[in-house]
């Protein structure tokens, strides 16, 4: 993606890029981030460094564009309102970075009435394995 985009350094620390990142999506403390936060804190982020990086996405739940003031936007690529996997495997081929969102839902959770949980973790590699007549 470095040499993709011409980017060079980030004049951050780990921890202090962290933090700036947090505050640009409006995250609170030991808490998560809903993705229309973490598109905006990643298009402002973008916008401030003057970077020429483009923001992409797709959604189950998520309908249309998001946008920042200034006319940036993350391009919502969702197929049919959904998530696919062949938009991942061929951003990975491309050398994009992808940021993928698990939720699941624990119907024991909260004394039995159930919660949802998630988790988010950025791919390196994807491979799609042969998959049998029937199998999903």
């Amino acid at each position: 993606m470095r040499s993709k985009y011409g980017l060079t350094d980030i004049d951050a620390d780990h921890r202090t890029l962290l933090e700036t990142l947090s505050g640009l999506m409006n995250r609170a403390n030991n808490s998560g981030t809903p993705l229309v936060d973490i598109l905006k804190g990643k298009l402002q982020y973008i916008k401030d460094k003057g970077l020429n990086l483009q923001v992409k996405f797709q959604s189950d739940h998520k309908s249309g564009d998001v946008s920042i003031s200034g006319g940036e936007s993350a391009d919502n690529q969702s197929v049919d309102g959904k998530p696919s996997w062949d938009w991942i495997k061929q951003e990975m081929e491309d050398g994009e970075d992808v940021l993928l969102w698990f939720k699941y839902y624990d119907p024991n959770a909260n004394s039995g009435s159930g919660k949802w949980f998630d988790h988010k973790v950025t791919l390196t590699d994807a491979e799609m394995p042969q998959r049998l007549p029937g199998e999903f």
